[in-house]
């Protein structure tokens, strides 16, 4: 590079440049003291004293200026030898090796093209694309060791930049790998869980069918999420190791706790028995959740071995609070339930609720269109 460029040629002209210009300057003060000396008094012996005195330092400055000089064209004629030696010696060598490289890239991108034009399945397309590719690059760092074999040295800075180059351009998959590690020994998700992640503003809750070193992969399962927000469920979604690592991950299913807490809700108008739909809504949720609700402890006092919890009750929790902007009640009904049951004891107790609602004469909270 530098003997196509000769940077520091330009270095050293601007230094000469510099020089020159402090070199004039020098020559005007020194004139100027001269002259002021020739001026003044000969009686004002303190002021003709200071002009000499000033004389005599730059005299001495002089010296200065010219070494400068002279180390400046000896660093440029042993630059200039440096580059004289290297066209005499490396230039050849180095211009083969990069024919070398060319002839190789150009004979390799042109068996690339003739093996993947046969291919017609898509899916081996890429794949066969992507070895060639790491096989091109495994063979350029052959050529580049055997080129500098005799140079261990510069061997071994070459592959160092060869090396970061790869850790910036792979960066994701290195931290996915790493991230693997972290993901097997953390213990915290296996295959088997069923987990909540959030991409690109929305959520996604599937099970764990797979960790391997670079990527989780989720079978998405039927929720109230993919019931309400995205209409459709079943599909593989495949998330990079690293996505562990940086953001929050919601484990259904973590260690021997396999039961949630789930909420169904309903409008209550205001002139309603309370006291009546709260009794209702606990006598239903009890009566859904209370076969689960025995597991839910059992499961939570295994999980507080390993962690400092509180003990917990796990029977349904009733709540009616003003709603925002309707004037009415919300019915919140917390109740416990297996985390693959989700959907059906939902349906379930919606079912019930509504029933035993319409048999004692409650009336739901109806939204009036304005």
């Amino acid at each position: 590079i530098e003997y196509l460029f000769h940077n520091r040629l330009k270095d050293f002209k601007i230094q000469t440049k510099k020089l020159s210009i402090i070199r004039d300057e020098y020559n005007e003060a020194v004139y100027h003291i001269k002259e002021q000396l020739k001026s003044i008094d000969e009686k004002n012996s303190s002021q003709t004293y200071q002009l000499k005195k000033a004389i005599y330092y730059f005299e001495d400055a002089k010296e200065l200026i010219a070494n400068k000089e002279d180390v400046l064209k000896h660093q440029q004629k042993i630059y200039q030898k440096e580059l004289k030696n290297y066209e005499k010696t490396q230039l050849q060598s180095h211009l083969i090796n990069i024919g070398v490289i060319i002839f190789i890239f150009i004979i390799f991108e042109s068996l690339k093209r003739f093996i993947t034009n046969k291919i017609e399945d898509e899916e081996r397309y890429f794949k066969v694309k992507k070895i060639l590719n790491i096989t091109f690059f495994l063979l350029m760092l052959m050529v580049f060791i055997i080129f500098n074999i005799d140079n261990i040295i510069y061997a071994a800075t070459l592959i160092g930049f060869i090396a970061a180059a790869i850790t910036i351009s792979l960066k994701e998959y290195l931290q996915s790998f790493v991230a693997w590690f972290y993901l097997s020994f953390g213990n915290f998700i296996k295959t088997g869980d069923r987990i909540l992640i959030h991409i690109n503003n929305v959520d996604i809750i599937g099970e764990v069918i797979n960790i391997s070193p670079f990527k989780i992969t989720l079978y998405e399962s039927i929720n109230n999420t993919t019931s309400v927000h995205l209409k459709r469920a079943g599909r593989i979604v495949f998330i990079p190791n690293n996505y562990f690592v940086t953001n929050y991950v919601y484990n259904y299913t973590h260690d021997k706790m396999k039961t949630i807490y789930d909420l169904v809700e309903f409008k209550i108008p205001f002139d309603e028995d309370i006291e009546k739909i709260e009794e209702i809504a606990y006598e239903v949720a009890l009566s859904v959740s209370e076969k689960y609700m025995e597991v839910a402890s059992k499961q939570f006092l295994r999980l507080k071995q390993r962690y400092d919890m509180r003990s917990r009750d796990f029977r349904p929790r009733i709540h009616l609070i003003p709603h925002q902007s309707d004037s009415c009640f919300t019915l919140y009904i917390w109740y416990v339930t297996p985390y693959h049951l989700v959907m059906e004891l939902k349906s379930q107790l919606s079912q019930k609720i509504v029933q035993r609602f319409k048999d004692e004469k409650i009336q739901f909270y109806k939204t009036i269109n304005k």
